[in-house]
């Protein structure tokens, strides 16, 4: 006769303290686990909108609000806002590849203005406690990294031939992830 062999309790027991020992583990690091993933998503949606302005001014592409644009670009002053940065129009009426307007939106044909803003963007909206820590290789508290057609041509004022913008958390000084920019156009996300 054969004998059919089953699970004991002891291991029906030591199955189930190990289940339960993985779910603790992993619902009290939950919260740990959401900030840093926030933090991640707003780097790479940083990233992503460096390239959307790039693209912008490869693409020489102009619509009603952008007529008249010379380059494209991103902006971000920690002086004023550690939580936001701004997608730029460059389109004054000297060609200076920085932004200089004063956070205007742009307004549609409006050829020769200053400089205006496509889109204002506040990385701290949906996930709180994030924000614009330090900009790397600067030593300055805004930064302007613009995008000129045809090529397209990157600028970074001040002067430099690479920063990058580290974004953290407020609850966790010591996490931080930066998005490189250099003046060849590439970006990257460390």
């Amino acid at each position: 006769m054969k004998q059919e062999h089953g699970a004991t309790l002891t291991e029906l027991i030591v199955v189930l303290f190990v289940i339960i020992l993985f779910s603790v583990v992993a619902v009290s690091n939950f919260p740990k686990m959401a900030r840093h993933f926030a933090l991640s998503g707003a780097a790479y949606d940083l990233a992503q909108n460096v390239r959307k302005v790039q693209d912008l001014a490869l693409s020489g592409l102009q619509t009603d609000d952008t007529i008249g644009a010379k380059g494209y670009g991103i902006y971000i002053n920690l002086a004023f806002d550690d939580e936001k940065y701004y997608l730029y129009v460059d389109k004054g009426d000297y060609f200076d590849k920085y932004y200089d307007g004063y956070g205007s939106d742009c307004a549609p044909g409006g050829y020769g203005q200053s400089d205006c803003v496509l889109e204002s963007i506040d990385i701290n909206k949906e996930n709180q406690g994030l924000f614009i820590k330090r900009f790397e290789n600067l030593m300055a508290s805004s930064v302007s990294i613009n995008f000129s057609p045809p090529n397209p041509e990157t600028t970074i004022t001040p002067s430099a031939l690479e920063t990058g913008i580290v974004l953290g958390l407020r609850s966790e000084p010591s996490y931080e992830i930066t998005v490189w920019i250099n003046n060849g156009g590439l970006i990257k996300v460390e």
